[in-house]
């Protein structure tokens, strides 16, 4: 009787030793795993620190860039502008060069002209378009030469309608015809023009 209830009231040494053991394993595992959960969580703030700080400066960085750009944009205005006043003055007859809009040119038949720039970056092409207006009393045969110069009124290209290797026109003008030619340039890739002269020959077909 005595030796059954010492069995059912105390667990046998073996038992508790196990359970211990097996308390002691989860206590290590969990240990573990809360140290690796630290020390991830410690490299995941250092690194999110890192690129914060990294973040911050580059913001700063480019906010002093774009100080410096408009603390610079006045004087690089102002040298377009006086470089632009001395290569007219050299070239006196250049007329600036912009796309998509009718520049007047007003000379004997020639009327306006238009500029389109088609392409890329990489590769530019270079279209216009050509009034001409016979305001003259008699027809003219017409020979037009459009030189093209960069910016410091260097000629990069040049063009010719009627003449040379340009565009022919064998139909001569008559007297208060109005027509107009399309043609192209081909300049390098490093080139474009800023600058165009008309310069006109024959005027009339006597001429």
């Amino acid at each position: 009787m005595s030796t059954e209830q010492s069995r059912n009231g105390r667990r046998s040494p073996s038992r508790s030793h196990s359970l211990r053991a097996k308390q002691k394993r989860l206590i290590l595992i969990l240990s573990a795993a809360l140290a690796v959960s630290f020390l991830l969580n410690l490299v995941l703030g250092v690194k999110m620190g890192g690129y914060a700080r990294e973040a911050t400066l580059s913001v700063v960085m480019e906010q002093k860039v774009q100080r410096e750009l408009s603390e610079l944009q006045p004087k690089l205005d102002k040298m377009a502008a006086e470089i632009e006043s001395l290569t007219l003055k050299r070239l006196p007859g250049l007329v600036k060069l912009t796309y998509d809009e009718v520049l007047s040119v007003g000379q004997q038949y020639v009327k306006n002209i238009v500029f389109t720039r088609t392409g890329d970056e990489d590769s530019k092409y270079y279209e216009y378009k050509v009034v001409m207006d016979n305001r003259n009393l008699l027809p003219v045969r017409p020979e037009v030469k459009i030189l093209f110069f960069d910016h410091v009124g260097i000629q990069v290209g040049v063009s010719e309608l009627g003449m040379g290797n340009g565009l022919p026109i064998t139909e001569p003008l008559e007297r208060g015809e109005i027509r107009s030619y399309s043609s192209s340039l081909e300049l390098a890739d490093d080139l474009e023009p800023q600058y165009f002269q008309v310069q006109i020959f024959s005027p009339d077909v006597n001429g």
